[in-house]
């Protein structure tokens, strides 16, 4: 059973017992966390960790710039096994939230085969004829979100887990979202955090090897895990385990296979390496510091944050009936972590920089099916309900690379829905878990639904009962006619 969650932080913000925080904790509350306001530009040093030039305004590593998506990166396929063309499906009578930042709207929603057919005028009558009929009861359909119909896979436990599972999917083997599978993620045998998952790079040569791997088996990104965690208590979350040179070349690797590179990075130093050498996805970023908040926000269009949130939260307030008390979670750190990190989200949120939710679940206290970054959204970070939505749906599509055709509900677009029994305007936890979603449907094939929601059609075919009742009546007839021979 998951514990009620705090209204809000549990103790007075950023005065951190000193004994709490790492001897070599360098991070202190940057000026926009204290003052909050915007402070002035702070000055930057103009080198990389290489010793490379590095210009604040104009980032670039080896001619790229870092300000915009590397042009080396191969739009994924994310096409999967779905329904074929002559199957219709109507939502009529919905609160249709269709990802566009839009107010939602009353409307129906015609879908054919994979793609969603028209959104919002009414369905034409000898149209409904040929659709299995979905009734709104006043309920909201949306597009489906990260984590319920797609997925960029942050690392995989063995090599090929990811890869496997998401060749199955695109087959019809197996249900699943649109997927984009990771591998096992990198790090310096110093640096690793769980020994059994990770793939030990010590040089330059071991990680384009260890990526060229990948990318040949089908990995669409690969993980770097660049800082500590407070959980393991050896690596601290603002212990930094990679060497720029391994950075660089890892980007510089995946890039040129057309992959893109996510971080595991905590401590303000491994975000600075994310920013001067090209990581696509950061992981968490909780110890942000002014200068590299200045840096992610002038990569802003190029940059992921997926904070992962949740795993804070749950390991704070949730861990505890799994033998984690309270007590242990602030003794590590996640006190302390949880709040820098809070403040240094609400800050990105307000420079616009790209915020997703997502990450750290499967563990026990914070288990698959229970997915509430969208509420700790609202709840902590301070955005709008539309916001949070918004960071699911349509920017979903966007980092899957298909923005055009995945995250919102739009004629065109894939049907990947759902229905929400509510408005999740009024009640963001409405997303949280299984109960209220009525209806999951992936590429126009409905996954789960509602017992209210069992097929229907807009001509009524014969009344069951009367159907049972001749069933009967045959039944009795065969078995006088067997006696009488």
């Amino acid at each position: 059973m998951l514990h009620a969650q705090p209204a809000s932080l549990p103790h007075p913000g950023f005065k951190f017992d000193p004994s709490v925080a790492p001897a070599t904790s360098r991070w202190a509350p940057p000026a926009w966390m204290l003052q909050h306001s915007n402070p002035p530009t702070p000055k930057q040093v103009n080198r990389n960790g290489l010793g490379h030039g590095f210009d604040l305004k104009n980032p670039m590593y080896r001619n790229t710039d870092l300000r915009k998506p590397d042009p080396r990166i191969k739009v994924p396929d994310i096409t999967i096994a779905g329904n074929e063309d002559s199957e219709m499906t109507a939502f009529v009578g919905f609160n249709i939230l269709d990802s566009t930042g839009a107010l939602p709207y009353e409307g129906d929603v015609l879908v054919r085969g994979q793609r969603i057919v028209s959104v919002g005028p009414k369905i034409p009558e000898e149209d409904l004829r040929k659709c299995r009929v979905v009734q709104g009861r006043r309920r909201t359909l949306m597009s489906g979100l990260g984590g319920y119909t797609m997925c960029l896979g942050a690392a995989s436990a063995k090599d090929r887990i990811d890869v496997v599972i998401n060749n199955a999917i695109k087959a019809g083997d197996i249900p699943g979202p649109r997927f984009l599978p990771n591998a096992r993620e990198m790090a310096p045998l110093s640096g690793a955090l769980v020994p059994g998952i990770t793939r030990y790079v010590e040089d330059e040569k071991e990680i384009e090897a260890a990526v060229a791997q990948y990318a040949e088996m089908g990995a669409t990104q690969i993980k770097l895990s660049m800082s500590g965690e407070e959980i393991t208590e050896t690596l601290r979350a603002e212990d930094t385990t990679f060497p720029d040179e391994l950075v660089a070349a890892g980007c510089e690797a995946a890039h040129n296979h057309g992959m893109r590179i996510c971080s595991h990075a905590r401590s303000d130093e491994s975000i600075i390496q994310c920013l001067q050498y090209g990581v696509d996805v950061i992981y968490h970023a909780s110890f942000i510091s002014d200068g590299t908040m200045k840096m992610l926000e002038n990569q802003r269009e190029r940059v992921y944050v997926v904070p992962a949130i949740n795993w804070l939260v749950g390991t704070l307030y949730d861990a505890e009936a799994f033998g984690y008390p309270i007590a242990k979670a602030e003794a590590v750190g996640y006190g302390r972590e949880l709040e820098i990190a809070v403040a240094g989200l609400k800050e990105m949120h307000k420079r616009s920089i790209k915020i997703l939710p997502g990450g750290d679940y499967g563990f026990a206290w914070t288990p698959h099916g229970t997915y509430r970054d969208l509420e700790h959204f609202v709840n902590l970070i301070g955005m709008s309900p539309m916001d949070a939505i918004l960071s699911a749906t349509a920017l979903g599509g966007d980092i899957m690379l298909h923005s055009h055709e995945l995250g919102k509900v739009q004629p065109g677009f894939y049907a990947d829905l759902i229905v929400v029994d509510g408005n999740p305007l009024d009640d963001i936890s409405l997303l949280s878990g299984h109960e209220h979603i009525d209806m999951v449907m992936i590429n126009g094939r409905v996954h789960k639904e509602a017992y209210k929601d069992a097929p229907t059609y807009y001509e009524p075919t014969r009344n069951l009962f009367e159907e049972a009742d001749r069933l009967k009546e045959r039944e009795k007839a065969a078995e006088g006619a067997a006696e009488g021979q």
